[in-house]
């Protein structure tokens, strides 16, 4: 299925682009992490929240406060109907994951890294991409 501009591809869930570019984001952050000397593992065992979803990195020491990074990555098509009525109604995409993870954000210091499929990086992101230097 697709429509007349080529969004639909960019979210939906059996179009195989879609893992890569989350893949890619994950990944990005992991190199930069290990060029800044933070050790990190992907997709760390033990942190499920019981839906079978779980975090898409974790620092093995400490990264800010005492407290390990755990980071959850998305990327967004901010051309679907649905996400152009989100973002004048919410904050978006790193909100819902600060939600989705809340429990965790008491042990841990959570990022939410969002990316659009314009290339627009959330507040977060770019806060933390400063963070590394």
């Amino acid at each position: 299925m697709t429509d007349k501009f080529g969004y639909h591809s960019l979210s939906c869930r059996y179009d195989p682009g879609r893992l890569p570019r989350h893949a890619a984001l994950n990944d990005m952050v992991y190199r930069g992490l290990a060029a800044a000397g933070i050790v990190a593992i992907l997709e760390p065992r033990g942190l499920d929240r019981g839906d079978g979803c779980r975090p898409d990195g974790l620092s093995i020491y400490p990264f800010r406060g005492g407290r390990m990074l755990l980071w959850d990555a998305t990327c967004t098509n901010t051309f679907t109907a649905t996400h152009l009525l989100d973002c004048s109604v919410s904050p978006g995409a790193a909100a819902r994951k600060r939600h989705k993870y809340g429990a965790l954000r008491q042990r841990y210091d959570f990022v939410p890294l969002a990316v659009e499929t314009t290339g627009v990086l959330s507040q977060d992101l770019n806060h933390f991409i400063q963070d590394l230097g």
